[in-house]
C-alpha cells in the first residue's frame, strides 16, 4: 500500500476515455508575481490593467486548449483572492472537470471553500494517476532544497516516487530548475500558460480493482 492517493479508478469510472490535462500556479489576482517571473504582462504605469490581463491571458489560453469534457489537475496556487464569490466567478470561466492540489498558497485549512466554489475534489496531499505523480512541490528535489516540505510524509512520498518509474508532474518552482530526469515542471510560465496534455482517463473494465 502506497503514501500516494490513486485516483485513476475514480476518473476512470466517472470519466472514460476522457483526455487530462495539468497545470499548476496560476496565481490569478497576484500583483507581485508580475514583476518576478510574468514581465511581459507587466505594463509598470498601470498595475492594476496588467493584472487584469495576466488573468484573462491565463482564462484565455486555457479555454484554448481544454474542452468543457477534459480533466484539468491543478498543481496548486490557484489564485491570491481566495474568497468563494472571486474563486467561482475564474473557475466559471475555465473549461473542464477542475481538480486542485493545494499548494503553499492556498488555503490549506479550507477545503470546503474550493469545493464550494466549483473545484470538484480537492486534494491535500500529492496524488498518483495513471502511474504517474502530481505534487505541487518537486519529489525530486534535494533533501536540503527549500523547494519541498521537510516532514516525515512527505519523505516518504518522496522516496516512494523515487523508487518507481512515473514521472513527476509538479509546480512551484517558476523559473527552470532540473530536478531529476523523470520530472516535468508545468508551473504556467513553464507551459507558456498551456495546459499540457498527459494522457487519457482509462476505461472504467480496464482497470485493475485494488
Amino acid at each position: 500500500m502506497g503514501y500516494f492517493k490513486d485516483i485513476s479508478l475514480e476518473l476512470a469510472k466517472k470519466y472514460p476515455n476522457k483526455n487530462i490535462y495539468v497545470i499548476s500556479d496560476q496565481h490569478f489576482y497576484h500583483r507581485n508575481i508580475l514583476g518576478f517571473t510574468r514581465r511581459e504582462l507587466l505594463d509598470e504605469n498601470d498595475i492594476e490593467a496588467s493584472l487584469n490581463h495576466m488573468n484573462e491571458h491565463i482564462i484565455q489560453e486555457h479555454n484554448a486548449v481544454v474542452s468543457e469534457d477534459d480533466i484539468v489537475l491543478m498543481l496548486g496556487d490557484f489564485s491570491f483572492k481566495q474568497g468563494r464569490e472571486k474563486l467561482s466567478n475564474l473557475l466559471s470561466q475555465l473549461n473542464g472537470h477542475k481538480f486542485l492540489i493545494l499548494g503553499n498558497h492556498d488555503k490549506t485549512d479550507r477545503i470546503d471553500l474550493y469545493l464550494n466554489a466549483g473545484f470538484e475534489d480537492v486534494y491535500l496531499y500529492p496524488i498518483q494517476l495513471n502511474g504517474d505523480y502530481y505534487s505541487h512541490y518537486p519529489l525530486n528535489a534535494s533533501m536540503n532544497s527549500n523547494d519541498r516540505p521537510h516532514t516525515v510524509l512527505y519523505n516518504l512520498l518522496c522516496k516512494e516516487f523515487q523508487e518507481s518509474s512515473g514521472i513527476n508532474y509538479h509546480g512551484h518552482q517558476h523559473i527552470s530548475i532540473h530536478n531529476g530526469d523523470r520530472e516535468k515542471n508545468v508551473t504556467c510560465e513553464q507551459l507558456s500558460y498551456h495546459p499540457l496534455f498527459v494522457g487519457k482517463t482509462k476505461s472504467f473494465d480496464t482497470v485493475s480493482l485494488p
